[in-house]
């Protein structure tokens, strides 16, 4: 019995032992537990606010980022409204702004208006042929227009002597296509340039001593071209060797058509007394006139006065009419003439139908003046006589 006691003691015992263990166990397990769950809810405290912080930072960026891309998208949209608004108020400027400027341009124009209406009074007065005549007029210093018959339209100090400057050269292809009518020279002649004409100032052609020119292209090149190297030339050829002998040929044929008191020549191509240290060929208008009617008797003169352009002396000489006035108004001749002192001439013929004129210019201010009043007084007496 005393066994079974100590034995059930024992185990009794032994069950307590192990009780209070777990007990113990458990006691520590809870105090443990007591213990470490403060840190981690620290930690989780910890951990959620970093959370929480890196959750608004990514929140502030993301919020930034997208307030920069509304702030850029803005900016778009407003350039585009810009954009617009300024297609469609520039319409509205151009509309306006024309207006007001219109308006000012009235102030300011308003007391000048008379001005401009000035010149084209003066333009209808020209279509009418009612221009200022003094006007035209003081552009030379005298003018003429006759027709064949010896009938004067219009004339201005007709029988002033003037410098005729290279409207000289006229009676100089009219005394030398009288040698040729005569036989005393051809056309086909050879013609050796002299050291004494090949450079005689003013305009001239290309030739040097020694050289040969047909007595033909030394005609063109006088009547076209006005050279006056190749005119010495003629007269020099004409004369037998002595231009002097030429030029009293010109006052023979200047006497002849009753025009010696009104034209006097002293040389052959009408070069100012610088070049010649001769008085300067002079000659009135009227004189000039009568000297063009004699002229266009000469077919083989006015043919070659005609010619606008053309080569010479084999194609080596381009030479081109000083007269540019050839086909107009039906002007077909036949001479112009200009130095410093006599200033710009011309005397020209022109046919209309039946009836045929001549109009000389003498002491014009600039060719074009001269060129513009012999077209002005041509078209002038042709609308009269209709």
């Amino acid at each position: 019995m005393k066994r079974k006691w100590l034995v059930a003691g024992f185990l009794l015992g032994i069950s307590l032992l192990v009780q209070a263990t777990e007990i113990r166990e458990i006691q520590t397990i809870d105090q443990l537990l007591q213990e470490e769950v403060p840190p981690v809810v620290e930690i989780q405290k910890l951990e959620v606010k970093k959370v929480e912080t890196e959750v608004l930072r990514n929140e502030a960026s993301e919020k930034k980022a997208v307030e920069k891309k509304i702030e850029e998208k803005k900016k778009e949209e407003g350039k585009e409204n810009q954009e617009k608004e300024r297609k469609e108020v520039v319409p509205r400027e151009k509309k306006l702004v024309p207006e007001k400027v219109q308006t000012v341009k009235e102030v300011k124009t308003s007391e000048p208006k008379k001005i401009v209406e000035k010149p084209i009074k003066e333009e209808k007065n020209l279509k009418n042929g009612k221009e200022n005549k003094e006007n035209r007029e003081d552009t030379y210093l005298a003018g003429l227009v006759a027709d064949t018959k010896g009938t004067i339209y219009y004339s201005k100090n007709i029988d002033k002597k003037l410098p005729m400057a290279s409207v000289t050269k006229v009676m100089t292809l009219l005394v030398t296509f009288d040698a040729i009518r005569n036989g005393e020279a051809h056309l086909e002649d050879k013609v050796v340039i002299t050291k004494d004409v090949y450079n005689k100032g003013g305009s001239g052609i290309s030739m040097k001593p020694g050289e040969t020119f047909t007595l033909l292209d030394l005609i063109r090149a006088t009547a076209i071209y006005s050279a006056n190297n190749a005119a010495y030339a003629v007269a020099k050829h004409i004369g037998k060797g002595s231009i002097s002998n030429f030029i009293k040929k010109m006052n023979i044929k200047a006497k002849e058509l009753g025009v010696s008191k009104e034209i006097s020549y002293y040389s052959p191509a009408g070069l100012p007394s610088r070049y010649t240290k001769e008085p300067m060929d002079i000659g009135t208008a009227r004189g000039i006139y009568k000297l063009s009617l004699e002229a266009i008797k000469y077919p083989e003169y006015m043919k070659i006065a005609g010619i606008k352009q053309m080569k010479i002396h084999n194609g080596k000489i381009n030479i081109r009419n000083r007269n540019h006035l050839i086909g107009e108004e039906g002007i077909y001749g036949i001479k112009t003439g200009y130095h410093k002192e006599a200033k710009y001439n011309i005397t020209v013929a022109s046919k209309d139908g039946s009836r045929e004129f001549i109009v000389v210019i003498l002491g014009g201010e600039s060719y074009k003046d001269r060129d513009n009043a012999v077209l002005h007084l041509l078209e002038k007496v042709k609308r009269e006589l209709r």
